[in-house]
């Protein structure tokens, strides 16, 4: 087995620092707003009144809540974001300098309203519904080059939350051409984000995103799909809510023949011979698994599958509880697994891919009060052909599977912000260059702390609250 580590070398949760003793700067790039939750007894029926349990306001948005997440795990984090000139923002900006985010780059639009979600907690069903009204859009004019320049001085890591795409498209391209790694979140499908994706390090998702975007059925077949699109990320990571969380890594010592299908034909044709000579001569001794076995074994913990191991230092996490709210006790109880590194095979494909990806493209485009507009929603457009896997395809690649933390039914208030949560332990795993599984359980454990307080950011804990294991 071989650890497989973020962006940093490993060090003390304490020593999370640049050159000089200086905090290492993640910058988070995307939407805030503010949150009204209203916790409910149960979700209102059509027409139905009821009166709230609770009402509060806080600050939200992925990329808000990621970088207060990962202030309080001791990073330095920087926004850069557009809000309106009114109540709302001021509420937005306070709150975040509060927390020890950096705010400097964060545009304000006179006579603009700030974005704002409703956001309704149902307490009996441990689910929250968010109606969203966005603010003023980022346009990529507004990015001038001395901005830009600026908003990346020292900056370790760049966080796209997959939002305001026209303007991040123009960050990116200056993030890659000073080497700065980047990490972008896929939650939804949304027009732009397939070409930020194509540029990122490092991928993120939703459990539905890789299933929508691909077309195909099951996450397994939809992570392979979604590798060979982003030939250039090194991992693919989807949470998957309380089932844990999965990986699907890159090796970084093998070369372009095991990064993607579309490379492998390439190849192929330019040495005229046929696909099986180029994997053989690539990969002669390499194993190959249908991912889909492999994933169900791993999330069932039956361990039937050849070479899927638990670390010692995964191991070594079972049992390493936190404190959060009120002393709640969280745990893993399952350590996490990982794979040998495979040729991952793709199942027989169905033939309905093209149709449920226009579908979900609909979908969202209607969601997002843009009906009309899915074209720009689709991943399929020129690519179309180049993207789709058959039977016998492969990917190479390792999974590395996280189960969710133990947490008592009767302590979780709120799931809202638990994915922002986990996002804020990515970002600070990648920086100070945690193992990859050792990142998820941290994650994973700092998600189920959240949902412990009512909003996205109440209950986030800090270094002090999460086991010293977790984070070094």
């Amino acid at each position: 087995s071989q650890a497989r580590r973020g962006i940093a070398p490993a060090r003390c949760a304490s020593e999370v620092d640049g050159k000089g003793g200086e905090k290492k700067v993640v910058l988070g790039f995307g939407s805030v707003c503010v949150d009204y939750l209203a916790q409910v007894a149960h979700f209102p029926a059509p027409d139905e009144k009821m009166r709230t349990e609770t009402m509060q306001m806080q600050g939200g948005g992925n990329v808000g809540n990621a970088l207060t997440g990962a202030c309080k795990l001791g990073l330095r984090a920087r926004l850069m974001s557009k809000i309106g000139n009114d109540g709302v923002g001021q509420s937005i900006v306070e709150e975040l300098r509060a927390a020890g985010v950096e705010t400097p780059f964060l545009i304000v639009q006179e006579g603009a309203p700030s974005p704002f979600t409703y956001v309704i907690v149902d307490r009996e069903g441990a689910s929250r519904t968010c109606i969203h009204t966005p603010g003023p859009p980022l346009m990529p004019e507004e990015l001038d080059p001395k901005t830009i320049e600026s908003v990346l001085e020292g900056v370790a890591l760049v966080y796209f939350d997959g939002r305001l795409t026209e303007a991040a498209l123009e960050l990116m391209k200056a993030a890659k051409r000073k080497k700065i790694p980047t990490l972008v979140e896929a939650e939804r499908l949304r027009p732009n984000l397939e070409e930020l994706l194509e540029q990122a390090d490092y991928v993120f998702t939703s459990a539905q995103f890789p299933i929508q975007w691909t077309g195909e059925e099951v996450l397994g077949e939809a992570l392979l799909a979604t590798a060979a699109r982003l030939p250039e990320a090194k991992f693919i990571l989807s949470t998957l809510g309380s089932k844990g969380s999965v990986m699907l890594d890159r090796p970084d010592d093998l070369s372009w023949s095991t990064s993607s299908i579309a490379k492998l034909k390439k190849k192929a044709r330019e040495l005229k011979v046929s696909m099986a000579d180029v994997v053989a001569a690539a990969l002669p001794d390499m194993p190959s698994t249908p991912i889909h076995k492999l994933l169900s074994e791993m999330m069932e913990n039956r361990g039937t599958v050849d070479a899927v191991y638990s670390s010692e230092t995964a191991q070594s996490l079972v049992g390493a509880d936190s404190i959060g709210q009120k002393d709640t006790k969280v745990a893993l109880g399952t350590a996490p697994s990982t794979s040998s590194f495979f040729k991952l095979e793709v199942r027989e494909p169905t033939a309905s891919r093209l149709q449920r990806r226009k579908d979900a493209a609909r979908g969202e485009a209607t969601a997002n009060a843009d009906a009309g507009s899915e074209g720009s929603y689709s991943s399929d457009k020129e690519k179309r052909g180049r993207w789709d896997l058959q039977a016998g395809d492969w990917v190479c690649g390792r999974l590395i599977y996280c189960p969710a933390a133990e947490l008592p039914v009767d302590a979780v208030v709120d799931t809202t912000g638990a994915g922002d949560a986990f996002m804020a332990s990515v970002l600070y795993g990648l920086v100070s260059g945690l193992e990859y599984e050792k990142m998820m359980a941290l994650g994973s454990v700092v998600a189920a702390i959240k949902c412990g307080g009512l909003g996205a950011r109440s209950a986030l804990p800090s270094k002090e609250d999460v086991h010293h294991r977790l984070l070094q």
